[in-house]
């Protein structure tokens, strides 16, 4: 298999992380799920998925990822719910523990529109 054409995710112990995969490969690209302990597979892929989890960043156990490996691999990289959180630990962002659970869709509203979100409509009301 060409790793270029691979869309490696990291398993972080979600119960979606299955769904990821399939998903992935729904959209016509090649995906393959990794353990944390194999990460010595993962080459040259085309892009990377942190897969959510149990756990939370805040866990004095919680699992982590050696970031100078990630960003050597120079590929886009996704961070799902867990993986989102470690991302922005590993970039100098902190993770505060809420007193109120989230599940679900979630509004993200940036403060401001540039970048990324430049020329964005507000997202749209849940709940």
């Amino acid at each position: 298999m060409d790793d270029k054409h691979l869309v490696a995710v990291i398993d972080f112990g979600s119960q979606y992380t299955q769904l990821i995969v399939r998903r992935v490969r729904e959209l016509g690209y090649m995906a393959k799920l990794y353990a944390l302990e194999d990460l010595d597979q993962i080459h040259e892929p085309g892009a990377v998925i942190l897969s959510g989890g149990p756990k939370s960043t805040t866990d004095a156990d919680a699992p982590d990822i050696d970031f100078e490996w990630l960003q050597s691999l120079n590929v886009p990289v996704l961070g799902v719910c867990y993986g989102m959180q470690l991302l922005n630990i590993k970039h100098g962002g902190t993770v505060k523990a809420s007193n109120k659970r989230e599940y679900g869709p979630a509004a993200l509203l940036p403060e401001t529109c540039a970048g990324l979100y430049r020329d964005m409509s507000p997202p749209p009301r849940y709940g």
